[in-house]
């Protein structure tokens, strides 16, 4: 008996790249942070402090009420009593309208609104920090008692 050879078994492909693809249109954009959905426990505007109440639904945070400091985060938009609303936790929000000082803190005021002027009562809540004049960067912080 005789010894074998290998066999070797060889497929050629072509490939023809016919035309570059142009980029597609720009996709929605997005929160540049992380975020939740609630409902809103009161009339909400977008880009307040909110804070969860005993019902599990989001209100105004207030510097001034010692059960609305613990804020959870800001609100992208505006809501309706039970209706949803997304509420951003961390991250960079943009909102053209502010016109906050870059790198200086933001703080809570009065019935969620916020602010870069320190309190002189009630509690002190760091809420983020702008990055620039129409954005900040959120990460809350624990509320302190101002004596």
């Amino acid at each position: 008996m005789g010894t074998c050879c290998d066999i070797v078994i060889i497929e050629e492909e072509v490939i023809e790249v016919v035309e570059v693809g142009s980029q597609g249109p720009a996709g929605p954009p997005g929160t540049g942070g992380a975020a939740e959905v609630y409902i809103a426990g009161e009339v909400l505007s977008g880009h307040m402090a909110v804070v969860v109440n005993a019902s599990g639904d989001v209100i105004k945070a207030d510097k001034d009420t010692s059960t609305k400091v613990d804020v959870v985060g800001i609100t992208t938009g505006a809501a309706a009593v039970g209706f949803p609303v997304t509420v951003q936790f961390s991250g960079t929000l943009i909102n053209a309208g502010w016109s906050w000082t870059p790198n200086a803190e933001v703080y809570l005021g009065n019935a969620g609104a916020l602010t870069q002027s320190l309190p002189a009562s009630g509690f002190f809540v760091t809420v983020g920090i702008a990055t620039d004049t129409d954005r900040i960067l959120i990460d809350a912080e624990p509320p302190i008692q101002i004596a």
